[in-house]
């Protein structure tokens, strides 16, 4: 489920402030949205000083205009109380971000997520909704990713279900513009054949089991076809 488990992603490192640093002092300015992705093709929280790293964008993009962001997907395994506190303090700078789950179960999440943790994942995951709660937070919001395959398709609807009550009982009324995702997504693969089979499973697999694109007043439960799960017509 990463491609840091494939060669072809080149060195592997961690980068250091200095040269964050340097990236962010020169990033181009412009008058539309504008913004950076604290990462790609590894989990972000592994470089122990990822708070200091969007602490340092934040200061740097806050815009009186509005016009910069920030934002990042995680697999959750290190999203600590102390790392959702910065996260949560840097406020609306981080409009949202994603946390891969794909599972809903243990004995499912070992099989596609190995070497994980389910139960500190889903623990880290709940801390960061509640404290949102506590501190009357309206962002971030998060999108709760599940990647339909045949390891874990049986229990989409549960995992639909189940996340879908867990917000509702932390949804601030009234905030239906910060609202959080159910994101179940189509499985991307790196060749044309293997990405065929993959649509069709997605598109017989949503339809048996009548997984479709709905707006809930505390959170939007998404299943495009094209995996861009903000479209408003999919």
């Amino acid at each position: 489920m990463c491609p840091q488990a494939f060669d072809a992603v080149g060195e592997k490192g961690f980068m250091d402030f200095k040269t964050f640093k340097n990236i962010i002092d020169n990033f181009p300015r412009k008058d539309k949205p504008n913004g950076i992705k604290l990462f790609w093709l590894g989990e972000p929280m592994l470089n122990k000083e990822f708070g200091k790293f969007l602490r340092y964008a934040s200061g740097k993009f806050m815009n009186p205009k509005g016009y910069e962001y920030i934002t990042f997907d995680t697999n959750g395994c290190f999203l600590t109380p102390d790392t959702t506190d910065i996260i949560l303090d840097v406020g609306e700078i981080v409009p949202l971000f994603e946390v891969s789950l794909d599972a809903i179960t243990p004995e499912t999440y070992a099989k596609i997520r190995i070497g994980g943790d389910f139960e500190k994942v889903m623990e880290n995951v709940k801390y960061f909704i509640k404290r949102r709660h506590e501190l009357k937070k309206l962002a971030p919001r998060i999108v709760l990713q599940f990647i339909l395959m045949d390891k874990n398709y049986k229990e989409a609807n549960k995992f639909i279900e189940y996340w879908s009550k867990f917000l509702e009982k932390y949804f601030i009324p009234g905030n239906s513009f910060h609202q959080d995702v159910i994101w179940i997504k189509r499985m991307d693969a790196p060749s044309p054949d293997e990405q065929g089979h993959y649509d069709k499973f997605f598109l017989k697999t949503t339809k048996e089991l009548n997984i479709q694109t709905r707006n809930l007043e505390f959170v939007r439960i998404t299943a495009p076809f094209n995996n861009n799960w903000n479209e408003s017509e999919e």
